[in-house]
């Protein structure tokens, strides 16, 4: 119980420094940034994804490919996307 106490916690931090980066955001940033900032958080204020979700729309980002993605953005949401695989795993399995 402590465990997934923790990993909550680590994931509404997650969450909301993401949000708040976000929203510091101004048009003279980093483009990759911005890019990824809006991925991750739409109406981050009004809507939480569960992590099957999470996982479902980083596949979806993914498939989009070299077409709208540079090889370290796709790195980045592979590994985003393994990280959310472990995750659930833990939480539905046991770690």
């Amino acid at each position: 119980m402590k465990k997934l106490m923790v990993i909550l916690a680590a994931t509404i931090l997650m969450a909301s420094g993401t949000a708040m980066a976000a929203n510091d955001a101004k048009p003279g940033h980093d483009p990759k940034c911005l890019k990824e900032c809006q991925m991750l958080v739409k109406n981050c204020d009004r809507e939480v994804d569960s992590l099957p979700q999470k996982i479902s729309k980083l596949k979806t980002e993914i498939q989009k490919g070299a077409s709208l993605y540079t090889p370290d953005e796709l790195r980045t949401l592979e590994r985003n996307l393994k990280e959310s695989e472990d995750l659930l795993n833990n939480l539905t399995y046991g770690g």
